[in-house]
């Protein structure tokens, strides 16, 4: 696996992780397609991607700052990524979404940012299946904000880790 050339700290590291089934299902062509979208992004600095033989991979993208990271997430390409992702998962028989887990970069999203997500997946499994919202956060104000905004798009189920500090 080739080793990005990376310039001095800081910069800032998007990992995403998963578990390859049996078929493509058209995964390697959307994978293709969303790094062709970030090596034209501002601040985009290269990725390195590794997948095991159990299927299990994972891909670094490097960053210049946040602001970089927060205007890739929010191209129009890279939401309807998110809603293939979804549709993928209906249609392989999930009986249930849960959105977000809590092994992401979900906790360093600003509100709105949440709430964009929360609004494409909630639209996106439309009563399909049961839909839960993960809500935690670094505050007990944060969460309920979390758990607010899920609730504003008919999710009514959460899933919290508590922040820490309490108890």
């Amino acid at each position: 696996m080739p080793v990005t050339a990376l310039p001095k700290p800081p910069y800032y590291v998007v990992t995403f992780s998963s578990q390859r089934t049996e078929g493509d299902h058209g995964y390697a062509a959307m994978a293709d397609e969303m790094v062709a979208m970030a090596e034209i992004q501002p601040g985009y600095l290269g990725h390195e991607s590794a997948r095991g033989a159990d299927g299990f991979g994972i891909t670094n993208s490097y960053w210049t700052d946040e602001a970089a990271i927060r205007a890739w997430k929010a191209k129009v390409d890279h939401l309807d990524a998110q809603r293939r992702v979804i549709r993928f998962a209906l249609d392989a028989g999930a009986q249930g979404i849960v959105f977000p887990g809590v092994a992401s970069e979900y906790s360093h999203l600003t509100l709105p940012e949440r709430e964009q997500l929360m609004a494409l997946v909630a639209e996106e499994v439309d009563g399909k299946v049961p839909l839960v919202g993960g809500a935690s956060a670094a505050s007990a104000a944060d969460v309920i904000a979390a758990g607010s905004i899920a609730m504003k798009h008919g999710i009514r189920h959460l899933m919290i880790m508590a922040p820490q500090g309490l108890g």
